[in-house]
C-alpha cells in the first residue's frame, strides 16, 4: 500500500483531501497540532509541529512515501534552510503556493505561466505590500532553482470549508454577521471585479488526480473552480445561502475598517483564474466541480452554526457596525468582551465620521484622548489616563505613495506650555520624528511639516503627536482651514460633523 504524508491536514482543503486519499486506497499520515485519535489503520495522525523536521524525521524514519502535501507556512528563509530535507520526505513533494504570488496587477485571465512577484516588480507598490505573496513567490523560484523537478506547485485561490467561509473580509468574518443579522459591506470598486471562491472538496478531488501523476512533475497548477466572478455576483449569492445583507462604501472607508488591508490587497484587483491546465493534466472535466452556489450550500449544510454565532472580535465587528450602520446584539459578543466592545464602538465613530479635511481624518488608537470637531476647529482632550498610552493621528484618508512628498501647513494652539513632537509613520512602522515644536499657552502656533516616503517600501499614512507630552486634561486645538497640503495648493470644503 503506497504511503502520503499530509503536513498540517486539517485545514480547509486537507479536512477533505485526507479522506479522500485514504478512500483511494493510500495510507495516509498527517501531523497536527492538535491531538487527534484515528480508528482507522490507514489514517495515523502524528501529534506535534510538522515545522520541527527532526521530530517529523524521527516519526516517519524507515517510512517511504509516494507524496507529500506541505500545507504548513515557512517563511521564506525557513523553506531555503529545509528545501533539501523536504523533498526526501517523499518522491513528490507539493508545495502549496498562493494565488497571490502572481505578479499580474489586474485585468487578465491568469494562467500558470504568468510571472511571479520578483525583484523585477518591486516597483508594484502594491505587491511590496503582500509580504506573503512576495515569500511564496520566493519559495517557488528557489524550488526551481534547485535543479530536480520531484516537486509540484499549487496555486490555491480563496478556499472554503465547511468550518471557514472566504468572503471579501476573510475567514468566517462576513457570514458570521450574517448569522447575527447585521449587514456587512463591499468596496465600491469591487462590485465588477472577478475572482474565483472554489470548495475545499473540488480542491482535494483535484489534487489526488495529481499524485504521482508524471505530467505534475516541475509544474504548477491552479485548482480552482469554473465560476468566475464578479464581487457582486458572489455577494448575491452569499445572500441566497446565508441571508447575508451586504452594503457598498467607499473604498477609503472600507480599508479604515479592515484591520489590516494588506491582506485584502489581492481582493481589490480584477483577477479570474483559468484551471484549464489542471482539468486537462487530471482528466477531469467541469462538470466534475460544482457550482459556488451548490458547493455552498452544501459545506454550510455540513457547518456547526455555533461556531459562527459569538465573536470575540473587538476590533473589527464594531468597525463594521459603524461602516454599515448596524447595531450587533451584545448576546451575540462574548461576555468577557462586552465590555471592550461598546469601549470599543464608542471610540471608533471618530475615525469614521471625523473628517478634518478631504485630506485627513482623526484616527485614534486608543482611549487616551476625546476628540471633537465644530466648525473649522478640531479640539483634542488629554484624558486622565497614563502618560505612556499612544498617539493622537492625523491619518491621510490617501496615503503617500512611493517617491511621493508633501508639505503640510499645521496651525495649532495648547492649553498649557509644552514641547510637542510630531512624526510620520506607517501604522507605527518606519517612524520619522521631526523638530520639537514648541507650543506657548493660549497662542496660535504655525509649523510645517514635509513628508517625504522616498524609498521606502511602506507609504507614510498619519502624522501624529504623542501623548506623553501632555499633561492630564490638557488640551489642543487645530485649527482645520490652516490645515493644507502646501505643495498640492489643495483649498478643501471642510466637512464638518455638528449631528454627530
Amino acid at each position: 500500500m503506497e504511503k502520503i504524508l499530509v503536513m498540517g491536514g486539517t485545514g480547509a482543503m486537507g479536512m477533505y483531501l485526507v479522506p479522500q486519499l485514504v478512500e483511494a486506497g493510500y495510507k495516509v499520515y498527517v501531523t497536527s497540532r492538535r491531538e487527534i485519535v484515528s480508528h482507522n489503520p490507514n489514517l495515523i495522525y502524528l501529534h506535534g509541529n510538522g515545522k520541527d523536521l527532526d521530530w517529523l524525521e524521527s516519526e516517519i524514519k524507515g517510512i517511504s512515501f509516494l507524496a507529500c502535501f506541505d500545507f504548513i507556512y515557512h517563511s521564506s528563509d525557513e523553506f531555503k534552510e529545509k528545501s533539501f530535507r523536504l523533498l526526501e520526505l517523499s518522491k513528490q513533494y507539493f508545495l502549496i503556493s498562493s494565488y497571490r504570488s502572481y505578479s499580474v496587477v489586474s485585468g487578465e485571465t491568469l494562467t500558470e505561466e504568468n510571472l511571479l512577484k520578483d525583484a523585477k516588480f518591486r516597483s508594484y507598490e502594491i505587491f511590496e505590500q503582500d509580504r506573503y505573496g512576495y515569500g511564496k513567490a520566493q519559495e517557488e523560484n528557489f524550488l526551481r532553482s534547485l535543479g530536480r523537478n520531484d516537486w509540484t506547485i499549487i496555486r490555491p485561490t480563496m478556499t472554503f470549508s465547511k468550518n471557514r467561509f472566504q468572503f471579501f473580509f476573510g475567514d468566517n468574518f462576513d457570514v458570521s454577521r450574517a448569522v447575527r443579522g447585521v449587514k456587512t459591506a463591499l468596496p465600491k470598486s469591487v462590485i465588477s471585479k472577478r475572482t474565483n471562491i472554489t470548495y475545499g472538496k473540488d480542491v482535494a478531488k483535484m489534487l489526488i488526480k495529481l499524485v504521482g501523476n508524471e505530467q505534475a512533475l516541475g509544474e504548477a497548477f491552479h485548482p480552482v473552480s469554473n465560476d468566475t466572478l464578479t464581487w457582486g455576483e458572489i455577494a448575491e449569492i452569499y445572500q441566497e445561502v446565508f441571508g447575508m445583507n451586504y452594503v457598498v462604501v467607499p473604498d477609503a472607508d472600507y480599508q479604515l475598517a479592515c484591520t489590516d488591508w494588506r491582506t485584502m490587497i489581492d481582493r481589490f484587483l480584477d483577477r479570474p483564474f483559468s484551471n484549464e491546465k489542471i482539468l486537462r493534466v487530471t482528466g477531469l472535466k467541469p462538470w466534475d466541480l460544482g457550482t459556488l452556489r451548490d458547493n455552498l450550500k452544501e459545506a454550510w449544510a455540513e457547518s456547526d452554526i455555533t461556531r459562527f454565532e459569538v465573536s470575540r472580535d473587538t476590533n473589527a465587528q464594531p468597525k463594521f457596525d459603524i461602516l454599515t450602520d448596524a447595531q450587533t446584539d451584545l448576546v451575540f459578543v462574548h461576555p468577557q468582551f462586552q465590555e471592550r466592545y461598546e469601549e470599543r464602538l464608542k471610540s471608533e465613530r471618530l475615525a469614521f465620521f471625523e473628517k478634518i479635511n478631504n485630506q485627513f481624518r482623526i484616527n485614534l488608537l486608543d482611549n487616551n484622548w476625546q476628540v471633537y470637531q465644530a466648525d473649522s476647529v478640531i479640539t483634542a482632550f488629554k484624558i486622565d489616563k497614563a502618560n505612556d498610552g499612544q498617539w493622537l493621528n492625523l491619518k491621510f484618508i490617501k496615503p503617500l505613495e512611493r517617491g511621493e512628498k508633501r508639505t503640510v501647513k499645521f496651525v495649532v494652539e495648547s492649553n498649557q506650555n509644552v514641547l510637542m513632537r510630531p512624526f510620520t509613520h506607517f501604522h507605527g512602522q518606519s517612524i520619522k520624528i521631526f523638530d520639537v515644536v514648541k507650543l506657548e499657552a493660549y497662542q496660535k502656533t504655525e509649523f510645517t511639516i514635509t513628508v517625504d516616503v522616498g524609498n521606502l517600501i511602506f507609504p507614510y499614512s498619519h502624522i501624529s503627536f504623542t501623548s506623553t507630552d501632555f499633561s492630564n486634561h490638557s488640551k489642543l486645538i487645530f485649527y482645520t482651514e490652516e490645515i493644507d497640503l502646501i505643495d498640492l495648493n489643495a483649498n478643501y470644503k471642510i466637512i464638518k460633523s455638528d449631528d454627530w
